[in-house]
């Protein structure tokens, strides 16, 4: 009995060492493809978008419906290089920030960042970005029980 606790002590050991390397490999991996991805230019439209929500965000003068207003006009196919490199380039810009202008969820933005070579600041979101994130949350979720019940309605 002795032996075989033993085994399964080195047996985890080893699974947990393995693990450890297959992490360290895949980080250096994503360090690789982040290199990669930074290669890439930005298109003029984009570069234009960027200094156009950058500007809009740090404008003191604008009232939170001008700045969304802005953010709301970039066009869709650049939304997320443009919430990456308005992440990358404007300490303004949170998770939050990133996640409006890019049309997602706050917990989505670390992956969007990676995919562009941008490595997010793990700090949390703020009081107000979390309660917006919230209510979304809940305006969707109660979008979509209300629109399953009418679907469900016609069956």
């Amino acid at each position: 009995m002795v032996s075989e606790a033993k085994t399964m002590t080195l047996s985890a050991a080893n699974v947990l060492r393995r693990l450890d390397r297959l992490m360290a490999e895949m980080s250096a991996v994503r360090e690789e493809l982040a290199h990669l991805e930074v290669g890439r230019p930005l298109s003029a439209q984009a570069v234009e978008w960027v200094q156009k929500v950058n500007t809009a965000i740090n404008d003191p003068t604008l009232n939170p419906e001008e700045r969304e207003a802005v953010v709301e006009a970039v066009p869709s196919p650049l939304r997320h290089v443009v919430a990456a490199e308005c992440y990358r380039t404007n300490d303004n810009v949170t998770f939050g920030w990133a996640a409006t202008i890019a049309g997602i969820f706050t917990w989505e933005v670390p992956d969007l960042l990676r995919a562009f070579g941008v490595e997010p600041d793990e700090t949390p979101l703020t009081t107000e970005e979390m309660s917006e994130q919230v209510a979304l949350i809940r305006q969707h979720r109660h979008e979509y029980s209300r629109w399953h019940r009418h679907d469900s309605t016609r069956h």
